[in-house]
């Protein structure tokens, strides 16, 4: 009796002793601990940004609240908001999931196309799914596959227009903080980046755009930082010393750079795979604005959007910045200037069908247009096409 109650005495001292234990990041993610120091730029698990030793002594149904928690004290340090925690994004950050094999799958890494910033839209719906993410990991059970699957969205997310822009770039900022340290060479990087943009980009892109080219240039600048900052941990994470001097950061100045030259060439089209995707609900994150044609459908909306009310919208997410600035001095309707110079309507290369200029133009059409099979980055040829149809109608 006396040798089975020492036994039971030794459990329960060890199990106190388990309850009272500081978990180590190394200790509690041991797989991933030394890449993680390495990127960024710590010695030991005590110089790790304050998340990383949180997360290694939270349960698993608190991961949520300790993400949340340290995104909204680094949001009340800068006073800018933060970005909406998700499912998605802590498990990108509990799986340690920050590299990316394909840097055209917009929502694989640490990428910006993950945040939904606290202003946006969609913010209730993404707290309310992390919300029922968090409750599952709590549960006696574990969730399935299936049931977390359903938490999770894929679809990337697009600013829709200039306002959505900066409140993502900034909730940006805020996750680079606390994913690496508001010190990191990185974070300081991006964090110049972010100001230099609120106070000059801005204008600049409005005085060349108009209200219904802007909506479909917002995503081309995410997508600039995000190649920009998912090379960078690539590399990163493979290097033996962390490429953190001047010439090795990514150059988030050249997008300003670019936008004051007014350089639009140079911003990256959106993956071939983003492109024809239905528009989201009015009022979400990554709306596009309707055509704006005034049509009624048929040829009017410049490839014949038709009248199927079945039909869904689809949104041009890589247009040519310098043909929709052209368009837009126009102030009448496209389905009017296309009657009135039909002699010139362009050609795809094909020589036989006709470039829907809906979609090339104003940034989107119908799903059930009868020139859907030019709903897609057009060809050099093809852009000159459309720019000898806006010059003969004198834009």
């Amino acid at each position: 009796m006396a040798n089975q109650n020492a036994q039971l005495q030794a459990l329960v001292q060890t199990q106190v002793a388990n309850a009272n234990k500081v978990n180590t990041v190394t200790d509690k993610f041991p797989n991933f601990a030394v890449t993680l120091r390495h990127l960024c730029n710590a010695n030991t698990d005590a110089d790790l940004p304050t998340l990383w030793n949180q997360l290694a002594n939270a349960p698993r149904a608190e991961r949520t609240a300790v993400v949340e928690y340290a995104l909204m004290t680094r949001a009340d340090e800068v006073a800018m908001a933060g970005p909406v925690v998700t499912p998605e994004l802590v498990d990108t950050l509990v799986g340690f999931r920050f590299t990316s094999q394909d840097l055209d799958d917009l929502t694989s890494g640490l990428s910006i196309f993950k945040i939904i910033s606290a202003h946006d839209p969609q913010a209730t719906a993404a707290r309310n799914r992390s919300t029922v993410y968090a409750t599952l990991q709590a549960g006696n059970v574990a969730p399935t596959l299936d049931d977390t699957k359903q938490l999770m969205e894929s679809a990337p997310k697009m600013p829709s227009g200039l306002v959505a822009l900066l409140q993502m770039l900034r909730a940006y900022s805020i996750l680079l903080d606390v994913v690496f340290g508001g010190q990191h060479p990185l974070a300081l990087a991006y964090q110049r980046f972010v100001r230099r943009w609120d106070q000059s980009s801005q204008n600049e892109i409005n005085a060349h755009f108009d209200a219904h080219a802007i909506a479909p240039f917002c995503p081309l600048v995410v997508r600039r930082v995000q190649l920009l900052t998912q090379v960078w941990i690539n590399e990163a994470a493979t290097s033996l010393v962390l490429p953190v001097g001047p010439q090795d950061l990514p150059r988030y100045g050249d997008i300003i750079r670019d936008v004051t030259l007014r350089n639009w060439p140079s911003f990256q089209t959106i993956p071939r795979r983003y492109l024809q995707t239905p528009t989201p609900s009015r009022g979400t994150s990554g709306q596009l604005p309707p055509a704006n044609d005034g049509g009624t459908g048929g040829a009017s909306r410049g490839g014949g959007s038709g009248s199927n009310p079945t039909a869904e919208r689809v949104t041009n997410t890589g247009p040519n910045p310098a043909l929709t600035n052209r368009y837009s001095t126009h102030q009448g309707r496209l389905g009017d200037l296309i009657r009135q110079h039909a002699e010139h309507l362009p050609k795809a290369d094909n020589d036989q069908d006709q470039i829907c200029l809906s979609y090339c133009l104003t940034g989107g059409c119908n799903s059930n247009c009868r020139r859907r099979a030019t709903h897609r980055p057009l060809t050099t040829t093809e852009e000159a096409r459309v720019e000898g149809f806006l010059a003969a109608a004198g834009l």
